[in-house]
């Protein structure tokens, strides 16, 4: 089964969603095509991806990975993912609706490899600790994908500079780091763009 999924594939599976939702999906075309050439260090890797939200990375992760288990703690997000998930190959494909404490405390054993997307952001020091720790000591690939919308919020004091603090938590964590950025600019009167891929190896 392939796990390819379009950007109309995805317009047409959201529809009726309400509009915050609606908005989350405006822009995927763009940040899927950025985000996919980052993807190919999960070559026949398992993935853990905590914070998958509606799961628009899960079909590009599994053109490389060996299996995918996200974690959602959002009801809503969870049902979303669920259905995209029932469009691939299920079998290799894990989405579980749980807390990201009891995420972090859990599902430390049997992956490889991390995805994350803006998922820094939103952990307490604490959180970032049990990340850092139990599951990125233990992995030897990971991508974060951030916003520049996030970067100038104040969800997590640590992470003011989030570009620069990703990389050094990596590192932290005994990852080679590169950074892609796609740079913000006007479609169509609107914003769109603003994303940064970081990259890790072991």
């Amino acid at each position: 089964m392939s796990y390819m999924i379009t950007h109309n594939d995805y317009v047409r599976l959201t529809e009726g969603w309400t509009e915050p939702i609606y908005q989350e999906w405006k822009t995927i075309e763009e940040r899927l095509y950025f985000l996919a050439p980052h993807l190919t260090v999960f070559h026949d890797k398992t993935v853990l991806e905590i914070g998958c939200n509606a799961g628009i990375q899960i079909a590009l992760i599994m053109q490389h990975a060996k299996s995918y288990t996200g974690i959602e703690p959002d009801a809503h997000y969870h049902t979303q993912a669920c259905l995209l998930r029932s469009h691939l190959d299920g079998s290799k494909i894990q989405v579980i609706n749980t807390g990201v404490r009891e995420a972090l405390e859990t599902y430390v054993l049997g992956f490889n490899a991390f995805f994350g997307s803006n998922i820094l952001y939103w952990l307490s020091d604490a959180e970032l600790n049990l990340l850092k720790y139990e599951i990125l000591y233990k992995c030897d690939r990971v991508v974060i994908l951030t916003r520049a919308k996030e970067r100038k919020t104040q969800y997590n004091s640590r992470f003011l500079n989030r570009q620069k603090s990703v990389e050094e938590f990596l590192q932290e964590s005994g990852f080679i780091v590169t950074s892609f950025t796609l740079p913000l600019h006007r479609v169509n009167g609107s914003y769109a763009g603003g994303y940064f891929v970081t990259v890790g190896t072991k």
